[in-house]
């Protein structure tokens, strides 16, 4: 029986010893620098360059809405070690209505047991106090992230908008607390073929991509 606790004890010591180590490992190895890759071709051509875009309404106006794209590499923290991260963000405005402003954003972080999360985020009047519509596409490294959460509550698949037709689409209306409707800015939606497929202005008029400016 002396031996069998003796034994027991350098068993438990060992094992001890191995978690120890394995923990060490884990918070003492390197963490790879991100590529954003994946989300940036993603994109449609045009916002990945500084450009204009038009829009038309219901009654066939036009408004031009113009983009400026900047793709950097930030230096990052995570349990103590550092890496670098690609991080994208695409500014859409319109030069008469100053309110109006569209931000798409890219972006790759570590988080929990060293895993990655990788996202595009798009807004409609991202710093007003007031609420905004906003929402996300996960990401993996081939692309949209088809079995996360946040892609089965944002994806509305192919849509008919002022009598054309979209591919999957991504799109969010926007609620206050009390979960009522917005009535103005109260919709944005996006996708791949054309980044901004369409938004709400301040009357809550809906405006659909048209074409780039060439």
């Amino acid at each position: 029986m002396k031996y069998f606790y003796i034994l027991s004890f350098f068993v438990l010591a060992i094992i001890s010893c191995g978690e120890e180590n394995s923990v060490g490992d884990i918070y003492s190895s390197e963490l790879q620098d991100l590529s954003i890759s994946s989300i940036i071709d993603f994109l449609p051509a045009y916002l990945t360059e500084n450009s204009e875009v038009i829009y038309v309404n219901g009654a066939g106006q036009e408004r031009v809405m113009y983009v400026r794209f900047e793709l950097e590499n930030l230096e990052r923290e995570h349990s103590g070690r550092t890496y670098s991260s690609e991080s994208v963000v695409v500014s859409m405005g319109d030069e008469i209505d100053r309110s109006l402003i569209i931000m798409i954003t890219g972006d790759a972080n570590y988080f929990l047991d060293d895993e990655v999360s990788k996202s595009l985020l798009c807004w409609l009047r991202p710093f007003e106090t007031d609420g905004s519509v906003n929402f996300s596409i996960p990401f993996d490294d081939d692309g949209p992230d088809m079995e996360h959460l946040n892609h089965q509550f944002n994806y509305r698949g192919n849509q008919t908008y002022l009598n054309r037709e979209f591919a999957d689409v991504y799109g969010q209306s926007g609620r206050d607390s009390e979960q009522v409707p917005f009535t103005s800015y109260s919709e944005l939606m996006f996708n791949s073929d054309v980044g901004i497929v369409g938004f709400r202005d301040a009357q809550d008029e809906l405006w659909v991509f048209d074409r780039v400016v060439e």
